[in-house]
């Protein structure tokens, strides 16, 4: 994997950009550039804290799960709108963006995957947390149908124990 390019530029950009990098036939591909697009979207509500603009483009049955240990309180997975928004919201709470690196964005028909090296602070916290992390993004008649995170396990592992003490 590389990093982007356009490091320096937020997230959401780097996503649109890095879509494009190294496939002269991106352009052509009209549904993976949508499903793109959703996911930039997302990452923009995110960083502009407007959870409901992310729950809205949920499906009923939307599928979330961050894989990781169960003693990390943001793994484990739910169904269903409601519960994924809930799962959503606690999990960026006490979170603040800092910088993030897009290293690569793969898009396949329905399915969108995010490569990102991002570094974040957490409260109670006073320093920075760098994290790697790849989400994939299942989207179906434009609207998210399961997300899947897997990270860097030991690193939030070590940053809760010393949270938690």
């Amino acid at each position: 994997m590389r990093d982007s390019p356009a490091g320096s530029l937020p997230l959401p950009e780097q996503v649109h950009r890095c879509f494009f990098r190294d496939d002269p036939q991106a352009a052509r591909k009209q549904l993976e550039e949508a499903n793109v697009r959703l996911v930039r979207d997302m990452y923009e509500s995110i960083l502009r804290g407007d959870f409901n603009a992310i729950v809205e483009r949920f499906t009923e049955d939307v599928e979330w799960e961050v894989i990781g240990p169960a003693e990390l309180p943001f793994c484990g997975s739910v169904r269903g709108r409601r519960e994924a928004a809930s799962t959503l919201r606690r999990n960026f709470s006490g979170y603040q963006h800092i910088q993030a690196t897009v290293r690569d964005v793969v898009a396949q028909g329905n399915l969108v995957v995010v490569m990102c090296r991002e570094t974040v602070l957490l409260e109670p916290l006073e320093e920075p947390v760098e994290i790697e992390w790849v989400q994939v993004f299942t989207i179906v008649n434009g609207r998210l149908a399961k997300f899947c995170q897997f990270f860097d396990t030991l690193t939030m592992k070590r940053v809760v124990e010393r949270i938690v003490g």
